[in-house]
């Protein structure tokens, strides 16, 4: 550590703890998109802690569900809502990668190529397959105004204002 320059280590500090208080919205838009509310501390307590034992113990989904689970459940939140809550987490997470790598293999493929060898069409492909699937989320989102049933669970597609603000809170913690 000593060898790594004081900035540097604050700067990484900082982009740290905007990272941890970006992911805390990921759980305040999953809130709205349930249509429940929360005390801003408690939601934000909650998604740190989930948040810092699911990136440090591995299997993010499953141990942040769990530690939602105690902290959500108390606040009288259902285990359903939990579940809700953690599956929009990680599709707002993913909607951010998605865009992210889609935006590098179509503009820097050349970056995926130095470490595998793949010919460009693979990784344009690639690129365009992902930035389609989020254009196709935006665009379900406007459009799509049923709910879809899947093996007995009910799913809605969020509205624009909450799909709109999850795609660029995911691009902007990838980002970060």
């Amino acid at each position: 550590l000593r060898g790594i320059p004081k900035t540097t280590v604050a700067i990484a500090l900082a982009l740290t703890a905007i990272s941890y208080w970006a992911l805390s919205f990921y759980d305040l838009l999953a809130l709205r998109y349930l249509r429940k509310t929360l005390p801003y501390a408690r939601m934000v307590f909650t998604s740190f802690i989930a948040y810092a034992f699911g990136h440090n113990l591995g299997l993010a989904a499953f141990t942040g569900a769990a530690i939602r689970m105690r902290l959500y459940a108390s606040a009288g939140l259902t285990a359903v809502d939990v579940v809700t809550v953690q599956g929009f987490c990680s599709l707002t997470s993913a909607l951010g990668l998605a865009t992210i790598g889609g935006l590098s293999l179509l503009l820097e493929p050349e970056q995926l190529r130095a470490a595998v060898p793949l010919p460009p069409w693979w990784t344009r492909g690639v690129g365009l397959a992902l930035l389609a699937a989020v254009v196709a989320y935006a665009v379900g989102s406007v459009i799509w105004k049923r709910s879809m049933e899947f093996r007995g669970w009910q799913l809605r597609i969020p509205r624009p204002s909450i799909s709109f603000p999850q795609l660029a809170l995911g691009i902007l913690d990838i980002s970060i």
